[in-house]
């Protein structure tokens, strides 16, 4: 979690954060920061059909892209 966690201005307490204090969850947090490794967020207001969604899929794959999705 330390090696990949970026931050995000909603995480603004422990209780938002389990396992972390407040200093912790501050030291650890990236946002605005630049770092070396190619980082792309998407963010999706609606999830869309299940055509659009094989399509992102396909580009993910086809460029090993890693991906997570939170439902």
């Amino acid at each position: 979690m330390k090696q990949h966690y970026v931050g995000s201005n909603f995480v603004t307490s422990p209780a938002k954060m389990p396992g972390f204090d407040y200093w912790e969850t501050n030291r650890l947090d990236q946002v605005g920061r630049l770092i070396n490794d190619r980082v792309l967020f998407l963010t999706f207001d609606d999830w869309g059909s299940d055509e659009s969604i094989n399509k992102l899929l396909y580009v993910l794959k086809n460029n090993h892209v890693k991906a997570t999705f939170f439902a």
